[in-house]
C-alpha cells in the first residue's frame, strides 16, 4: 500500500507529535516514585519496574521484571552470575551453591560436593576428600580415617 497523505499533512503529523512529547515531558515533573523503580510518563502517577532488571543470583523468565512482578532467587544448587537473567545454572561438581548464589564456592577440604550441590556433604569414615572434591574417596591400602569430614587418610600403626 503507498501512502496517499501528501507531504504537508506528514510534515503536520510530525509537529503534532513533537508538541505531544514536549508537552508530555515538560507538563509534568518526573521523580522517583516511593516504590524506587521510577514511573509512567502520564504524569509519573504509577510505580513500575519496566525495564529494571533482576540482579546477579535471582531470575525472572523475560530477563527484565515487568511492572509488579519480582526476581526469584536462584534456588540452591543453581546460580546465576548475570544480571537480566531468564534462568540459573546448575552449580557445578567439587562446588556448592546456595539459594541466591550469584557464583559458586569449592567445596571445602573434609567435605564433598556432587554436582547441583547446595551445601557440602561430610567426607564418610575410610574415605578422604580434599578441597574441591566432587565424591569421597577411598582410603588407600594400608591406612584409615575413623572419622568423618576429613581430607586425609592416617597410616595404620604396625
Amino acid at each position: 500500500n503507498l501512502s496517499t497523505e501528501t507531504s504537508t499533512e506528514i510534515n503536520q503529523k510530525q509537529i503534532s507529535r513533537e508538541l505531544y512529547d514536549f508537552y508530555v515531558s515538560y507538563s509534568c515533573s518526573c521523580y522517583d516514585c516511593s516504590c524506587g523503580k521510577g514511573c509512567y510518563t502520564s504524569c509519573c502517577s504509577t510505580c513500575y519496574t519496566y525495564y529494571s532488571y533482576c540482579t546477579a543470583g535471582r531470575y525472572y523468565p523475560s530477563g527484565y521484571i515487568e511492572h509488579t512482578s519480582s526476581c526469584t532467587a536462584c534456588p540452591g544448587g543453581t546460580y546465576q552470575p548475570a544480571t537480566a537473567a531468564t534462568t540459573c545454572f546448575a552449580c557445578p561438581a567439587g562446588y556448592y551453591c546456595p539459594s541466591g548464589s550469584s557464583g559458586f564456592t569449592t567445596c571445602p577440604a573434609g567435605y564433598y560436593c556432587p554436582s547441583s550441590s547446595s551445601t557440602y556433604t561430610a567426607c564418610p569414615t575410610g574415605n578422604y576428600c580434599p578441597s574441591g572434591s566432587s565424591a569421597s574417596i577411598a582410603c588407600p591400602g594400608g591406612t584409615y580415617q575413623p572419622s568423618t569430614g576429613y581430607s586425609f587418610c592416617l597410616y595404620m600403626s604396625w
